[in-house]
């Protein structure tokens, strides 16, 4: 993230010296403070994207400082960094607004990833205010504010006029069919028919008839003449998913198709023609399907007029937060739910998680919390275990030096640990963590951990 400000508040020099390093390393822009009094006007003249902030300061408690940030400036991420760090003043920097917790010495690959968790949260939150809703943040039914998706509407807009193939390549779950949708909305062809059909879920014998039909008596089972996806679509768009699955003789027909426009029924020997304009997709890599010699040559440069890719949505992390809001609110109209939002660290953990199954799985995800629980915020309870506990599986083992841990695994880990010993006692629990019982029993009801009192 180029350019963008952060606020570095503290006050020992060898402390300093590695993260203002470490920082500008990663390309960020860095002010530093050395104490208490220097914050408010470094904010104001600077407006960082976020502030690191010692909890030890020489001349006012670094948790007094937290709130006066998030009292003046709501939406910039504060991450806590002490060499010192207790469960009581976790959980009050957590009470008070803190993104995040970091422990001295400092693991700079996490500092990284918590940054950058923080600076997307914050512009998204900014961006928020800006405009009225995420509708603001569509397009034909695709969400996405990052610079990948902006990318991929301007080729959608320039091309949607034009009769040229479209050809789109991405993982699965990332939307290929609906920016196919897209482009045959914006086009002349609009009124005329959008005919999808997935190439690897027809077996290839039956294929050849499902796009170019037959004729009565072509082969068993042919009791009557049948129109083919190229004649359905005519006047209209074909869109052919997962078209690198198609046998080799089909490529050849299809390649005939798209040459001129014609085309025969199985069985028939009359030559057809259909005014469509083509669309296709593959989840594959096509290049490497030609190298290996399951995709024609000639076939693939046809097909390939206008390339469009859908990067994976762990790549475009700024349109996570949209994605999992919409998401939100349309299950939960559908449902009769009274989900609104997310918690920080719910949205922290979607953010960290890679999704395999891009934007499908986030889909379904999000369905199932609003399915199974009641809102109105989705809380870290709420997700699978695989999300939550993502990072961690991925982290330093509990015998190295330094094991990284965020604000609320500090916190719950403390509590879980002091219930444990407590049998579940709410009142024993929180004299062993010096924490009021009315904490202590919120804490462990957000995070899922039985009680007994």
């Amino acid at each position: 993230m180029p350019s963008r400000t952060v606020l570095v508040v503290e006050d020992e020099k060898r402390a300093l010296d590695p993260i203002v390093k470490c920082l500008r390393h990663m390309r960020y822009r860095v002010v530093t403070c050395g104490s208490a009094a220097e914050v408010m006007g470094a904010l104001v003249r600077h407006r960082p994207s976020a502030v690191l902030l010692d909890l030890k300061l020489p001349d006012k408690d670094g948790v007094t400082v937290l709130k006066e940030i998030k009292g003046a400036f709501e939406t910039i991420p504060v991450i806590i960094i002490t060499g010192a760090g207790t469960v009581s003043h976790a959980v009050e920097c957590l009470q008070s607004g803190a993104f995040d917790f970091l422990e001295k010495p400092l693991d700079f690959t996490h500092l990284q990833n918590t940054l950058h968790n923080a600076i997307v949260l914050h512009e998204l939150q900014e961006q928020a205010h800006r405009r009225p809703s995420p509708e603001s943040y569509t397009f034909h039914d695709i969400i996405g504010i990052s610079p990948q998706m902006q990318s991929v509407y301007r080729i959608i807009s320039n091309v949607a006029q034009s009769d040229a193939t479209v050809f789109i390549t991405g993982d699965s779950g990332t939307g290929k069919e609906l920016v196919a949708r897209a482009v045959h909305k914006r086009s002349k062809r609009s009124h005329g028919p959008f005919i999808a059909v997935n190439c690897a879920a027809i077996p290839r014998d039956l294929l050849e008839s499902e796009l170019f039909g037959h004729e009565k008596g072509a082969f068993t089972g042919a009791i009557s003449r049948h129109e083919g996806c190229c004649e359905a679509a005519n006047g209209g768009t074909l869109f052919l998913d997962e078209i690198c699955d198609m046998s080799a003789d089909i490529q050849v027909k299809l390649l005939r198709f798209l040459q001129d426009r014609t085309f025969q029924r199985v069985g028939g020997t009359e030559t057809l023609t259909a005014d469509v304009r083509l669309i296709a997709a593959t989840n594959k890599d096509p290049e490497r399907e030609v190298e290996r010699g399951t995709f024609r040559e000639d076939f693939y440069y046809r097909l390939m007029v206008v390339p469009v890719h859908l990067q994976p949505v762990r790549e475009r992390a700024g349109d996570l937060p949209l994605l999992a809001t919409h998401f939100l609110k349309t299950f939960a109209e559908q449902n009769k739910k009274t989900f609104t939002g997310f918690s920080q660290e719910a949205m922290v953990a979607i953010l960290n998680y890679p999704w395999p199954g891009n934007v499908r799985e986030l889909e379904n995800v999000i369905e199932r919390v609003v399915v199974l629980h009641e809102g109105p915020t989705v809380t870290l309870t709420h997700l699978a275990p695989e999300i939550v506990h993502y990072r961690r599986q991925r982290e330093p083992a509990p015998d190295s030096a330094h094991q990284t841990l965020s604000l609320s695994e500090i916190v719950k880990d403390a509590i879980r640990d002091a219930l444990e010993s407590s049998e579940g006692d709410v009142s024993a629990a929180a004299k062993k963590l010096d924490l009021p019982e009315d904490t202590v029993r919120e804490k462990a009801g957000e995070y899922g951990l039985d009680t007994t009192s």
